[in-house]
């Protein structure tokens, strides 16, 4: 990723949607690794959640995608 950052000038609205969804599941499992939940009810559901927000993401990037076409 450090590569397409290096490009993140050009003005390149859907690099600009790649690097968002990368930054987001980066912060989404990052929470996750630090999650302090004391059950593991607690701790399957914050998967679940982090799963659903990482789906999200992947269709705006997908959603971006299409608009170039």
């Amino acid at each position: 990723m450090e590569v397409l950052e290096g490009y993140s000038d050009s003005g390149s609205e859907v690099l600009a949607k790649l690097l968002a969804c990368y930054a987001a599941y980066e912060d989404g499992l990052t929470a996750l690794a630090a999650s302090d939940a004391q059950t593991l009810v607690a701790f399957s559901t914050q998967i679940k959640y982090t799963q659903l927000y990482l789906t999200h993401e992947y269709f705006k990037l997908m959603e971006a995608f299409g608009s170039v076409a």
